[in-house]
């Protein structure tokens, strides 16, 4: 059984959170979700990658989340604007994130926390589903830009043998209870996490009767529980890694 950690960082900061817009270089703008302490000093940063569904509120909610444990938090919007309701809208939303070339949305990203004087140089992505194989995909070609990766319910199989040999600390969170990725694909996962080269500084958490879903619009109580984990697992980690001074040794 996988218990949530005590994240060593306990200060619950007040934030200040909405949508900001951010400039690319070809000069073209996109809109991303912005949240971080409210307080002068400055705060490691996160890029955080919304599912599939969109830049929803429970993805928003989460950016506060990890603004109020300290992070100065960037999520943008990958599908300008959209929202999915149904699994076909969002494949129809995941399939522009390629067509349009998207992704350099996540790089933008890094460029505007890079130089901002409320976000140290210490950076880390986090993605939630669909944005968890993104954040795989970062660590895996984009390594020079991140401190670590936290990735929940992200699917691993496009990046199957690339594990090995990733530069970042990655920390995969997943369901127990998860219909979409099964068992056995986690724990291959597992196995490739444990023989790589930084196998110990990687992480696999698996939260027990935990679904897909960790932040879905109208959780459950059970849902909210195991969301509340994951920010936990998510929290301890991304203080580990970005504020090493700071921290204990992981579990």
């Amino acid at each position: 059984m996988n218990h949530a950690p005590h994240p060593s960082h306990h200060v619950e900061y007040e934030v200040r959170a909405g949508y900001m817009s951010i400039v690319a270089d070809d000069g073209a703008t996109f809109s991303a979700y912005g949240a971080q302490p409210r307080l002068g000093e400055r705060f490691p940063a996160v890029v955080l990658l919304h599912d599939w569904w969109g830049l929803n509120t429970a993805a928003r909610l989460f950016a506060v989340q990890l603004a109020q444990a300290g992070f100065y938090v960037v999520a943008p919007d990958l599908f300008d604007g959209k929202h999915a309701v149904t699994a076909r809208e969002a494949a129809v939303l995941v399939e522009e994130i390629a067509r349009k070339r998207r992704f350099r949305r996540v790089m933008e990203s890094f460029d505007v926390l890079e130089t901002n004087l409320h976000a140290t140089r210490r950076t880390a992505v986090v993605g939630i589903g669909m944005g968890g194989g993104l954040a795989f995909r970062a660590a895996i070609q984009y390594p020079h830009r991140e401190a670590a990766v936290v990735a929940l319910s992200g699917f691993p199989q496009t990046y199957s043998g690339q594990f090995r040999n990733c530069p970042v600390p990655v920390l995969a969170i997943y369901g127990g209870a998860d219909p979409l990725i099964p068992r056995p694909m986690i724990d291959r996962l597992r196995a490739e996490l444990g023989t790589a080269v930084l196998h110990d500084h990687h992480r696999l958490t698996i939260i027990d009767g935990a679904g897909h879903e960790f932040f879905p619009d109208d959780p459950t109580d059970a849902e909210r529980m195991h969301g509340s984990q994951a920010l936990a697992h998510a929290v301890a980690y991304l203080n580990h890694h970005l504020r090493p001074s700071q921290t204990r040794t992981l579990p």
